[in-house]
């Protein structure tokens, strides 16, 4: 049921989730065990997470321009999306739908169980979202970070802390993680979409 309260969440502000067919929950006697729901699948949509993936092996390629286009409209969507006070749970690549029409980037999000909508979103929640994807750091350049910043900025614009300090938390926050990812994994540090150095 969460996940359906997060789906119409984001739906009824502005934001796009794949429609829920159905609900299930695995009941023994008046508790429920678990539940989970079954959505329609969007026609012509990839995660941002495949994307990355195919980029990487080679099976697609994406032309500059569009790749701009692409960090310019995400910035937008996740800035309309804290613009509503809303925090999307887990908002990984794998997580991110890509909707393309005509040139146009649009999103959808999944994976909304945890999704909320707050009276004012908390500034560490924010973060959260935004550390959750710079997680994949590698695809996006410096320059794409700050295409994606001054458009998620058009939205929050009035952020408290500042905008410097509020990236400067975000980087150090990452790096945290990815240093931790890496001696739990005892390997190299490397973002959710393994890129091989050129």
């Amino acid at each position: 049921m969460r996940a359906m309260k997060g789906t119409l969440t984001l739906t009824n502000n502005g934001l796009k989730a794949p429609e829920i067919i159905t609900v299930a929950e695995r009941m023994v006697g008046p508790l429920c065990l678990e539940n989970f729901t079954i959505a329609r699948q969007l026609p012509g949509s990839i995660t941002l997470y495949e994307l990355i993936k195919n980029i990487v092996c080679k099976k697609t390629t994406v032309i500059l321009a569009d790749k701009r286009r692409l960090v310019r409209s995400l910035g937008n969507t996740i800035g309309f999306m804290h613009s509503k006070n809303i925090c999307q749970g887990d908002l990984r690549l794998g997580n991110i739908m890509i909707l393309e029409n005509n040139g146009k980037f649009d999103f959808a999000f999944l994976d909304n169980e945890r999704t909320r909508h707050f009276r004012n979103l908390p500034i560490k929640l924010q973060i959260k979202n935004l550390v959750q994807l710079n997680m994949s750091r590698a695809f996006f350049s410096k320059t794409d970070v700050i295409r994606f910043w001054k458009e998620y900025s058009k939205y929050n614009n009035q952020m408290r802390p500042s905008q410097r300090d509020m990236l400067k938390e975000i980087k150090n926050i990452t790096d945290k993680r990815l240093r931790s990812r890496a001696q739990r994994k005892n390997t190299t540090i490397m973002p959710d979409a393994v890129l091989p150095s050129q």
